[in-house]
């Protein structure tokens, strides 16, 4: 057959013949769509806002020692107030989800009570570097669903107390530990520093005298030693002049005021002892005693004589090359060969001389001069030596003074390194305990704020509010999807039931099929057995439907909720949209 329908009375012919497809279904569809639209639990949402408040004490004068940013704390702040243990707590202290905890595990509940927690951020355009500023969040938005407005309302009020209480603990709690942080580091760097300065102090005076800080005192203590052995050396030189000059005077001056034996001269003596010798020779033998003691009588005065004019010119010699040495000193060192070679002609005159002193004997036969001239002279000789002697000291104790500064000097360098680690290490300690200690005021300052609640807090602005409307299920929007949808449905069967029929119905189409048009309509007469089968048909469509609706019944009895549990949520329905005509209503949670 042709299944074109080419005129509304075709479409109206098609939905009278088919008007039980249409009813049912959409009718079974309509009914449970009703069902779930009123029976669905409703859930309501408390919400409250809580405002940011800045510090009462501007950052410039004391700052905070908390540096995270406020959606950092915000979030850290919501997972403890959402963590397991936190909800289990409010769970069971509110009674909340008993039906669920009848049938599920205790963390799946939690698990559905985080999701029904929110926080909502509220931010706003703030000043800032920028032209436009800058977007920093100013409050923010906490709220809970829940099927009973009263427990949503008192459950909110207690995670906003969770919310306000612990942002006062955390802060209060991470201003304590930095303060106690650098108090305990301050300390540290203070024991670090009396370190140090037990080991400085040790250090100086284990080296004291080379220490860097002395070098400019050595190198002037040491001038000033320079400067005495020249006095030292132009005193000693004058005084060598001076001696000099009286040994030459005591030389050429005569030890005794009278001659010698009957007032002869030496030189007579000698002749008349000579004169004697050979007379007595002729007389006595060579060992006789006489003869003997006139031969040592002879070669004493022979070199009483002659010593005289020996030891002046070993006078000469003497000063002579001592004034050289000097002169070489002053130029050379005391180990260049010239005057190595000044310094041992020098002993050995003096040697020699020290023996012609021995020889002349200067006294007679051991008898004391008694000449005043001489024994004057003689008088200063000794006190020019004397005071030659004391130079020779003073000189000795100065070199070793110097030698002792020139240790010290040549030791500072090497002292110097440690003295300077040392010292960077005590300034770097220092530096480090100043600022440590600063920030620990600081620190102590920030603490002060937390617990005095100055710095920035949360202030409740809107309390937990009491909901009168549930934000879902949305009922008349799922009672619109669902008549549409049912609809939908019964004409979508209507559809295929006449696309699969291939029966003729009406004269069109069958003229479509011959080709003619017919002559006379005769209505179709059912017989008794289509009429039965008819009537089986529908009864069987009845049938099925109302056990399609029995199942469906038994389905949300057996795996959604009980129907008395459904219908004390309808009747609670009701009384919460006639509360608002007829007055307030408590209600009570019963899940």
């Amino acid at each position: 057959m042709d299944s074109t329908l080419s005129t509304p009375q075709d479409y109206i012919d098609v939905l009278k013949r088919r008007k039980w497809y249409i009813i049912v279904p959409s009718a079974l569809l309509a009914i449970a769509t009703a069902l779930v639209a009123f029976l669905l639990p409703p859930v309501y949402r408390s919400s409250a806002t809580i405002l940011i408040e800045q510090p009462d004490v501007p950052p410039s004068l004391v700052s905070s020692t908390i540096a995270s940013y406020v959606d950092e704390r915000l979030q850290i702040i919501h997972r403890r107030a959402t963590s397991g243990d936190n909800l289990r707590s409010v769970i069971q202290r509110f009674n909340l989800y008993p039906d669920q905890r009848r049938r599920v595990l205790l963390t799946d509940v939690v698990a559905d009570m985080r999701r029904d927690i929110r926080m909502n951020l509220i931010r706003a355009n703030v000043r800032g570097d920028g032209p436009r500023g800058q977007v920093a969040t100013i409050a923010f938005e906490v709220s809970f669903d829940y099927g009973n407005p009263v427990t949503a309302r008192n459950v909110l009020n207690e995670l906003v107390s969770f919310y306000l209480s612990e942002n006062v603990r955390a802060r209060t709690e991470q201003a304590a530990e930095a303060t106690a942080f650098l108090t305990a580091e301050a300390s540290r760097l203070e024991r670090e520093i009396q370190r140090l300065d037990d080991e400085i102090v040790a250090f100086k005076e284990r080296h004291a005298g080379t220490l860097p800080e002395q070098l400019a005192r050595n190198l002037q203590a040491m001038s000033r030693i320079e400067s005495e052995l020249r006095s030292l050396q132009q005193r000693e030189d004058s005084l060598k002049q001076s001696k000099a000059f009286l040994e030459v005077q005591a030389s050429m001056s005569n030890p005794y005021l009278s001659q010698a034996d009957g007032g002869m001269s030496l030189s007579q003596r000698l002749e008349d002892l000579r004169v004697e010798f050979h007379t007595l020779s002729a007389r006595y033998r060579s060992e006789h005693p006489t003869l003997i003691q006139l031969r040592e009588e002879i070669a004493a005065l022979e070199q009483a004589v002659g010593g005289g004019s020996e030891l002046a010119s070993l006078l000469t010699e003497r000063n002579r090359l001592q004034s050289d040495l000097n002169v070489a000193r002053q130029r050379l060192t005391d180990q260049h060969p010239d005057v190595i070679a000044l310094r041992d002609q020098l002993e050995g005159t003096l040697s020699r001389l020290a023996a012609v002193e021995r020889q002349s004997g200067r006294t007679r036969d051991g008898v004391p001069a008694d000449n005043p001239a001489y024994i004057q002279l003689q008088m200063q000789l000794e006190g020019l030596e004397a005071e030659l002697n004391s130079i020779q000291l003073q000189r000795d104790d100065l070199k070793q003074q110097m030698d002792e500064y020139e240790q010290r000097i040549a030791q500072t360098p090497v002292v110097e390194r440690e003295w300077v680690r040392l010292q960077r290490a005590h300034d770097n300690m220092t530096r480090d305990f100043q600022s440590v200690r600063q920030r620990q005021i600081m620190a102590e300052l920030g603490e002060t704020l937390e617990t005095e609640r100055k710095s920035e807090r949360f202030s409740l602005i809107e309390p937990a509010n009491l909901p009168t409307e549930p934000i879902k299920p949305k009922r008349l929007f799922i009672l619109a999807a669902g008549l549409i949808l049912s609809v939908g449905v019964g004409l979508g069967i209507a559809i295929l039931v006449e696309a699969s029929d291939r029966s003729v119905h009406g004269p069109r189409q069958l003229a479509a099929v011959v080709g003619a048009a017919p002559l006379v309509t005769i209505p179709y007469i059912r017989t008794r057995r289509e009429i039965r089968r008819l009537w089986q048909r529908r009864i069987g469509v009845s049938v099925a439907s109302l056990g399609a609706v029995a199942g469906l019944l038994v389905t949300v009895h057996v795996y959604v909720m009980p129907w008395d549990v459904l219908w004390a949520r309808f009747e609670r329905q009701v009384e919460a949209r006639v509360a608002p005509i007829v007055g307030p209503v408590g209600a009570a949670d019963t899940r």
